[in-house]
């Protein structure tokens, strides 16, 4: 909130059968636009600062889609930091891990357990550079996955579902692909090319940048 409430002000009286009562009903003071309303969470937000002339923070706003985050792990996405290391975690539990970098080459097979893209219920193999922005694997972990169905290949775990449309087994976009390089529409492409239109919002008058 954007205000401070001050113990002092108007008088209030009312009176019952108990007697007669003074209240004090302190009008809300609007805090200057130097006062930080909401603190950054992580390396992907912004704080938000009041704006001096509302007693409500301002919109929730995150940092600039490309920024480094997680010590160099990823990048800023929509407010995230997305990596593989989570998005195993996510889908076979806390002692999942990524897969050994020779799983992800079966991305370039063009089977309904990995591959880049796909056409209808046709599946695209990924090109060599992409291979990391394809279907996720992972290794070690429970089971059986908490989403989607089982695909074990020796020690490289994937998961499909029967819709390629809704398959949530694929890297999430913005999943950092190299240095400088994310996963965009499963390419592995520079930041500059998958962010040309980025959230201008957190350089915009208002906010505490």
């Amino acid at each position: 909130m954007c205000f401070i409430i001050w113990f002092h002000s108007f008088i209030l009286v009312t009176t019952n059968k108990y007697g007669t009562y003074m209240f004090f009903i302190p009008p809300p003071q609007i805090m200057s636009a130097a006062h930080v309303c909401r603190p950054k969470n992580d390396d992907c937000d912004l704080p938000e600062s009041c704006t001096g002339k509302s007693t409500w923070c301002p919109e929730d706003v995150f940092a600039v889609n490309g920024i480094p985050c997680k010590n160099g792990k990823g990048y800023c996405y929509n407010g995230q930091c997305p990596q593989r290391e989570e998005q195993c975690i996510k889908t076979w539990g806390p002692t999942a891990v990524v897969a050994r970098e020779s799983c992800y080459n079966y991305n370039t097979r063009a089977e309904y357990f990995a591959y880049c893209k796909h056409n209808g219920d046709k599946y695209i193999g990924c090109q060599r550079q992409d291979v990391m922005c394809g279907k996720l694997f992972c290794e070690n972990g429970n089971a059986s996955p908490n989403y989607g169905r089982l695909v074990k290949v020796k020690e490289c775990k994937a998961t499909f579902y029967s819709d390629p449309e809704n398959d949530y087994g694929q890297v999430d976009t913005g999943t950092k692909c190299g240095e400088g390089m994310v996963c965009n529409q499963n390419e592995c492409v520079d930041l500059e090319t998958a962010y040309k239109a980025t959230n201008c919002s957190a350089k915009c008058k208002g906010h505490a940048v």
